[in-house]
């Protein structure tokens, strides 16, 4: 019965099949009730910052007893989740086949293995993953463990805009558009241009602009498909309901998750699997209007413990009736689907609302056998894949800090309050008559002898001391959770570690706690989401897209050619090479950002020294991606020195008659231009003659000659 897939099940294999859904849920559920679900309350309630109440032997709330909340949780949930992801993944596709790419404009080649990583990383951004990210690792901060359930998104959104028509004759795409938008049968306009009859053609859009138009434009509207490829949702851990005792999700038996699906989902799921067909018409027939969300008082108790026990602790009321805007359309309802996830060679997913079951249908995805989910954990537990976190282990220090800060608040409080004397017993019965209300105390006498001046050393002194204490527990408060402040380099009053060597000692124990999460982050998360990335698009992807890819190399390294712009293809084809996908991942809060700018500075200057040794350019980059600036690389970078202009030569000529210039004037013009006689050139001439072996023709002058000035 489980395993026919194909063929319709009989109305009691149906319900034997959603009574073991059940089964398994209610299983899952009672593990994680017993074990985990007050310890995620008390976690959420820490985060919160919501005070401890406190509670007298009648276990009544007690009004003189002050109750305080820390946000020592808080800060350390989002420092940890600021680190772990305040960076993108850089994904790295490694394999042995090796296929050159041609890009565009320019005729570039890349190999695939660069294509798909940078493919992935431009999907993550499409997808806007990294908004879920953040709440992905403060679930698994918070609670130890955070899944996620991923998907093949095809968003498509219907979009407007005006065209001009003499632009739009030219286009057959703009074309259909048109078509679409004022409901004339398809092909009316196209077959116009594809017989070239351009005038009647006109003639129809200048029609459809006269009665539509708007600023000389013509309306259309179309579908825009705006992103298409893999994606995952935030999956709330109350939602989710793993197999007990579980130490690997790729390794367990089945994975059970509940979702609000619409009517749409549902009717996409009776036309692709005709098998669900009649599971989904008995859906509609036992909750024909939808189903309770979360703030109804009508959806399941069970389904919603965790959600809404996780309100009450931090006070905030889901009693909620939503019965009066339930709607009244099947169209507009919502119905809390169970879907039970099975891996392996003949894996399949099947579906049931509350106790009616849909069907089964197989795995939508090819993943090798994978079911399409992954989860975090930060801190592993020996015990099962749920593992530790810091809210959880840090809830008995947080319980004392809080228990000291509400017995020491109401000694001070009590200390700092005047006490009034007063002989009026009305005053006393009703304090509120006063303009100063609660803010002293008061006592009744008879007579102002009656009362005499008593010293509280003793609870100033409880007082003083407890803020001594204040400051210790607050430094054991640094060393459990890492925070900057203890940082190698920060300026920290030694005095808060009683010596130098302890504020060391605690950064560098610091250091290694923010790096063990960074890399726990990386291998059990960021891994396995880009390896189910990768799956999905070899699996789903069906059309190629084209993309630039300068803005997503990682390297770093300037180079100017890397970045001009690259447009890349992407194929199908591409995606089914064989190959690993590893993940780049750091974080540029951590404890150890100011020694990486130490030793950055040591590679400038040793490169600055010996240029022939160490590359100046590189060092240059490794100190700007150290100081947070390795998205300005090029704007950093120097500009190259414009050419020299070129040199200016100036020449003048001057011709005139020798012969007629008087012998005073060659005089001076042969000392001012450093000219030589006729008989100094006539002996030159005949001494380069001889040499020559030429005989002299006996000429002693010239009659002109050409001067340069």
């Amino acid at each position: 019965m489980a395993e026919d897939i194909s063929g319709d099940l009989t109305e009691g294999q149906r319900s034997e099949a959603a009574a073991h859904m059940q089964a398994l849920k209610r299983l899952s559920r009672d593990w994680l009730r017993d074990g985990l679900y007050p310890q995620w309350e008390q976690a959420y309630k820490n985060y919160k910052a919501e005070p401890e109440l406190k509670l007298d032997q009648d276990g009544k709330v007690d009004e003189d007893l002050t109750s305080l909340g820390s946000p020592m949780t808080f800060s350390s949930a989002r420092r940890t989740v600021a680190r772990v992801t305040a960076q993108i993944p850089n994904f790295r596709f490694r394999s042995s086949e090796s296929i050159e790419i041609q890009t565009k404009p320019d005729g570039q080649q890349v190999s695939v293995g660069e294509l798909i990583g940078r493919t992935q990383m431009f999907q993550w951004d499409r997808s806007r993953m990294q908004r879920i990210q953040k709440k992905h690792a403060l679930q698994a901060v918070l609670f130890g463990w955070s899944p996620r359930l991923w998907h093949w998104a095809v968003e498509v959104w219907p979009r407007s805009k005006r065209v001009d028509i003499g632009q739009a004759i030219q286009s057959p795409d703009t074309l259909r558009q048109i078509e679409t938008t004022y409901e004339m049968e398809p092909g009316t306009l196209g077959n116009f241009l594809q017989q070239g009859d351009i005038e009647t053609l006109q003639m129809l859009l200048t029609n459809l602009l006269d009665k539509n138009g708007r600023g000389g434009l013509l309306p259309i509207r179309y579908d825009y498909r705006s992103y298409e490829g893999p994606k995952a949702d935030f999956c709330f851990i109350g939602d989710c309901y793993p197999e007990p005792h579980f130490q690997s999700i790729k390794e367990s038996d089945w994975f059970i998750t509940n979702k609000f699906r619409g009517f749409e989902w549902l009717r996409r799921l009776a036309r692709d699997y005709p098998q669900t067909k009649s599971g989904v018409e008995d859906v509609m027939e036992a909750h024909p209007k939808g189903m309770g969300r979360r703030w109804d008082q009508n959806s399941d108790e069970d389904d919603q413990e965790l959600f809404k026990n996780m309100l009450g602790t931090i006070d905030r009321s889901t009693n909620f009736d939503a019965s009066e805007v339930q709607p009244k359309q099947a169209a507009h309802g919502q119905w809390l689907v169970t879907a039970r996830h099975v891996p392996g060679r003949e894996a399949f997913i099947e579906y049931a609302v509350d106790n009616v079951y849909i069907g089964k249908i197989p795995y939508p995805y090819d993943l090798n056998g994978r079911m399409a989910i992954t989860d975090c954990v930060l801190i592993d537990d020996i015990v099962s894949g749920i593992g530790d976190s810091i809210p959880r282990i840090m809830r008995g220090l947080h319980k004392v800090h809080q228990d000291q800060l509400g017995y020491r608040t109401d000694l001070i409080k009590n200390l700092l309050r005047p006490l009034v004397a007063t002989s009026s017993r009305e005053l006393l019965a009703n304090p509120d008559a006063i303009k100063r209300k609660h803010g002293f105390r008061m006592m009744y006498l008879r007579d102002p002898s009656q009362v005499w001046q008593q010293g509280e050393m003793s609870a100033l002194a409880a007082a003083q001391a407890g803020l001594a204490e204040d400051q210790s527990m607050l430094h054991q408060y640094f060393m459990f959770t890492g925070e900057n402040s203890m940082s190698a380099t920060a300026g920290v009053d030694p005095s808060q570690t009683r010596t130098a060597a302890g504020v060391r000692y605690t950064a560098q124990q610091l250091d290694v706690l923010t790096k063990d999460l960074q890399d726990m982050f990386v291998q059990s998360a960021v891994i396995e989401d880009a390896e189910i990335m990768w799956l999905l698009n070899r699996s789903e992807l069906a059309d190629g897209f084209s993309f630039e890819m300068n803005q997503y190399n990682r390297t770093y390294a300037y180079e100017e050619e890397r970045w001009k712009e690259i447009w890349a293809q992407v194929e199908p084809i591409h995606f089914q090479v064989e190959g690993e996908i590893n993940v780049e991942a750091g974080s540029t809060l951590a404890d150890d950002s100011q020694d990486r700018q130490q030793q950055a500075q040591v590679l400038m200057d040793i490169a600055m020294n010996r240029p022939d040794v160490l590359r100046i350019e590189r060092a240059r980059d490794e100190m700007l991606i150290a100081m947070g600036r390795r998205h300005q690389i090029p704007e950093w970078v120097p500009q190259p020195p414009p050419p020299p202009e070129p040199e200016i030569k100036r020449s003048m000529s001057v011709s005139f008659q020798w012969d007629k210039v008087d012998e005073a004037d060659r005089i001076r013009l042969r000392e001012h231009l450093d000219l030589q006689t006729d008989e100094e050139e006539a002996a030159e001439a005949a001494e380069q003659q001889q040499q020559q072996g030429a005989p002299t023709n006996g000429q002693e002058g010239i009659s002109g000659e050409q001067l340069p000035v």
